[in-house]
């Protein structure tokens, strides 16, 4: 604050919408904000630089940055609420027009300045950049990022007349960018906050869509994760409420329930359960449905009475993934095939699964698959007594 007191006028008004902008910031973003001249600006931004307030940024003309993090906050935060969320909204609309049909890089920006306005501003607008964004940050695998968008947009509904089908399409994003991030029991809140909304709203799809995100991603792709065994009880529900034509979401469920009952022990259920979602899954044609059915169904073939079965459906898995070209499907294919391998005694294969999945798993940045890769190689060590 000491550094700030010399600031004249021109400077703190100047400074003050910059902070808002962010640590780093444009003349041009300013000079629309502010609707003060370019030359003025720049007269004033001189004097700032002289201070030691702000410096400019290198092979970048007329963009700069606050010298220091806590200046920017301090003024920040000396805004007056309603000036501060004021300017949010002046900027984002100055952004929108400097950016104009190229906006995809810069969703995130605009997600930032309409959400933070959206109690003065366009809230819809607010929730729509929010969403996209945290669209752009799932393709990207960045998981924190999208959580952070799909928390915001939920936030903005409170300022928007949404229906409860949207609310409960957000909740079911959020709990998948929370599962794929790892965080399994905020993803289950989640998932059941969705099922809620499905109940009272009477939609059964959107139920089986909750119920299988609450059934968790991960118990999918390793039978050894967390398991809740009131899942079950959501599972049957959403079954039963869905109706005959549905037959992909009844596929999953099938699956997806047949894996809960091996995993509570009650493997004379699961059987049956999970072969049914096999042949529905087949007579489909659908390589989606028969992909999650298939990595299901494996989780539910452990031990060594049904090795030989385990085995063919992981090879059948990985053709599926070189066959669609698909990543994550590979990964899924990798990761179950490795464990085979090692269990046959399959050394050579073995190991060059081991590190195909150790490939895919970077790429993709999945934490389950992380973990496990570790966890593999310590595992190769140990067997060859390294």
């Amino acid at each position: 604050r000491r550094r700030l007191a010399p600031l004249q006028i021109g400077c703190d008004e100047v400074l003050s919408t910059a902070a808002v902008v962010g640590r780093a910031f444009d003349l041009a973003c300013l000079e629309r904000v502010s609707e003060r001249p370019r030359g003025w600006l720049i007269e004033v931004l001189d004097e700032c630089l002289a201070l030691g307030v702000v410096h400019e940024v290198a092979d970048a003309p007329g963009r700069y940055r606050f010298s220091h993090a806590l200046i920017r906050e301090t003024l920040y935060e000396d805004l007056p609420t309603t000036r501060r969320l004021d300017l949010h909204r002046r900027i984002g609309t100055a952004l929108e027009e400097e950016y104009g049909a190229d906006r995809e890089p810069h969703l995130p920006e605009l997600a930032h300045h309409f959400f933070a306005a959206a109690p003065i501003g366009d809230a819809r607008k607010a929730l729509d950049y929010c969403v996209a964004a945290a669209r752009r940050a799932s393709r990207l695998l960045a998981c924190e990022e999208a959580i952070t968008h799909y928390e915001r947009a939920l936030l903005t509904v409170a300022f928007v007349d949404v229906s409860e089908i949207r609310r409960c399409d957000l909740l079911l994003a959020l709990g998948e960018a929370q599962d794929l991030a790892g965080d399994i029991e905020g993803a289950k809140m989640t998932f059941h906050r969705a099922a809620e909304i499905a109940r009272t709203i009477h939609d059964p799809q959107l139920l089986a869509r909750a119920a299988l995100g609450a059934g968790g991603q991960w118990a999918a792709k390793f039978t050894a994760s967390p398991f809740d065994k009131s899942d079950i009880g959501l599972l049957e529900e959403a079954l039963g409420a869905l109706a005959p034509a549905d037959d992909a979401l009844r596929a999953k469920l099938l699956a997806r329930l047949a894996l809960s009952l091996y995993l509570a022990g009650r493997r004379e259920q699961g059987i049956p359960r999970g072969a049914e979602a096999g042949e529905l899954a087949r007579r489909l044609n659908d390589p989606g449905v028969l992909a999650y059915a298939l990595r299901v169904q494996h989780g539910g073939l452990a031990g060594p009475d049904q090795f030989a079965e385990r085995l063919q459906v992981s090879a059948e898995l990985e053709a599926m993934s070189r066959a669609a070209g698909d990543r994550e499907l590979a990964l899924r294919a990798q990761a179950l095939r490795l464990l085979d391998l090692l269990e046959s005694g399959e050394v050579a294969v073995a190991e060059a699964a081991l590190q195909e999945h150790a490939r895919l798993a970077e790429e993709l940045r999945d934490p389950f698959d992380l973990w496990l890769s570790e966890m593999t190689h310590a595992t190769w060590a140990h067997m060859r007594g390294q």
